[in-house]
């Protein structure tokens, strides 16, 4: 059992090593890792989570399309925050779509524990599953709690740069939520 001092200063030293981590792949002519994934790595995660469509449509890779999935994925939001009774618009989100190797568009996102914390991170990403699969039955979903000890992997997966089968880095930015964006606005004030 640590102290609580101990304790801290555990935390701390990962937290510096991630951000580390994350540094490095944030850089290089060959990046892994957007360099958006640096502002996120302080904050606590809710839930990670992935979407597919059965839409064929939603798989396509164009404006129109990606317009579909970011307005599908608000609509899932919105819908869990009014069952559970969290206010929509104070809830720090990640969105970011992305192809597979078979050029089949879905989506990635983060949810952060700021602004959802009248819930617990279990009940949030079982009733987004829910929601997605059996409410809306758009497609297939994964989504599940976030774990602090992989925040690397979590952020590398959402904020990953996407290539094409040629190599070439794909432009498909994320999308913040109004919240996460003007939180991260406020840290690059402060430092």
């Amino acid at each position: 059992m640590y102290s609580p001092c101990e304790k801290s200063q555990i935390l701390d030293a990962e937290l510096q090593e991630q951000k580390k981590r994350l540094l490095e792949l944030c850089m290089g002519a060959k990046r892994k890792v957007l360099p958006d994934a640096l502002d996120l790595v302080d904050l606590d995660f809710a839930v990670f989570g992935g979407l597919s469509w059965k839409s064929e449509f939603c798989r396509t890779g164009s404006h129109a399309a990606h317009a579909a999935r970011f307005k599908d994925f608000l609509r899932l939001c919105k819908s869990t925050c009014k069952r559970l009774k969290i206010r929509f618009r104070y809830v720090h989100f990640c969105f970011r779509d992305e192809p597979s190797p078979a050029d089949e568009w879905h989506v990635h996102f983060l949810i952060a524990a700021n602004g959802t914390e009248a819930v617990s991170h279990e009940v949030l990403s079982a009733e987004l599953q829910a929601t997605w699969t059996k409410r809306f039955n758009f497609g297939i979903a994964k989504i599940e709690v976030f774990d602090p000890h992989r925040k690397v992997e979590g952020l590398s997966y959402v904020l990953g740069v996407s290539r094409g089968n040629d190599g070439q880095e794909i432009q498909n930015p994320p999308v913040f939520s109004q919240a996460l964006w003007n939180l991260m606005v406020k840290k690059k004030l402060h430092h």
